[in-house]
């Protein structure tokens, strides 16, 4: 082979390869992100680290306090609260479901959804018309509320479902499945399908509001965590809300201004909620103080330990046996 040809071969070589380098990367950056769930049997506790009152009642709000919010004695600074997870299990929701979970959450708007099916607008109906359907993992949590005392031995709360869609574009779907049926309801002036009852429960919901809706109301994230809330925030196209790692950070406006710091921990569930004043300095804060996952690696390590110093054991009386009577 000449040098001529040994130096074009050469030359055709790295233009290949910087090709496939740049479509590998250009592929990489194009592929979406799977996400799953990390969810993990064990109890994890919470404690109230701060509560300022005087700053609360002048930024957030004098008519309502962190009890309202998380219910039990939250606004007690050293109460403490639990979850236990009992398991988790994989589903398909569709437009009904979330309709009873995300945005009529209570009993009263519960029963517009009895009004609609009275009128023929039922289960079937909702979701043959807006028919998304979203892969999802639901958690199974007892809740105990926060409390100054000792937790009574019965939970608040038999069953707390955090969830966690496969696909976190899939939230901007629902609110849009959403507020294209509050739309439909709110149009019909004369209420000859709906009944006006109906109307007040189905008001058109920004990307902000949803957002802080479903942040109280069992809220998880994916893991990559940090991708899932910055695709989460992204796709719904929110304007007061933002992100730092695990950190999702919302803006709000009470007696002033104030920013909720909302962060996830490795089970993709929340760890630490803390608001803010203006100027930054922390109002309200509670924190995960530790769970008992870590129990069950202690307990598997001893047995593994124990069984590795046991066989150890039965070859070195074996080695001596073997010496002893060669």
């Amino acid at each position: 082979m000449t040098r001529r040809s040994r130096g074009l071969k050469i030359r055709i070589l790295s233009v290949v390869t910087i090709s496939m380098l740049f479509i590998t990367a250009f592929s990489t950056v194009a592929k979406a992100t799977t996400y799953y769930s990390t969810f993990t049997k064990g109890t994890e506790f919470f404690q109230v680290t701060t509560y300022n009152e005087v700053d609360w009642q002048t930024t957030v709000s004098t008519d309502y306090n962190p009890s309202d919010w998380f219910g039990g004695e939250a606004s007690i600074t050293g109460a403490q609260s639990k979850f236990t997870t009992m398991g988790w299990t994989s589903a398909t929701w569709e437009t009904y479901d979330f309709l009873l979970s995300f945005f009529l959450t209570n009993s009263s708007a519960a029963n517009a959804l009895i009004i609609l099916d009275q009128n023929g607008y039922n289960e079937t109906e909702i979701n043959n018309k807006y028919n998304n359907t979203c892969p999802l993992t639901s958690g199974m949590r007892s809740e105990w509320y926060f409390v100054s005392g000792g937790f009574n031995e019965s939970h608040n709360s038999a069953i707390d479902m955090p969830l966690i869609l496969d696909n976190p574009a899939n939230y901007k779907k629902i609110l849009d499945d959403y507020n294209n049926l509050a739309h439909e309801i709110q149009l019909d002036d004369f209420g000859i399908i709906f009944n006006p009852i109906v109307k007040p429960f189905f008001q058109n919901m920004t990307a902000d509001d949803f957002l802080w809706q479903i942040a109280f109301n069992d809220l998880a994230m994916g893991t990559p965590i940090s991708t899932y809330i910055q695709e989460l925030v992204d796709t719904l196209g929110c304007e007061n809300a933002s992100y730092s790692g695990n950190t999702l950070i919302i803006e709000r406006t009470g007696e002033s201004n104030y920013t909720v710091e909302m962060t996830y921990g490795a089970q993709g569930t929340l760890i630490s909620f803390v608001v803010k004043d203006p100027a930054g300095t922390i109002i309200y804060q509670f924190i995960s103080i530790g769970n008992t996952n870590w129990i069950v690696y202690i307990i598997v390590g001893l047995i593994i330990g124990f069984f590795s110093v046991l066989i150890a054991f039965l070859l070195y009386k074996k080695r001596r046996f073997n010496k002893k009577y060669r």
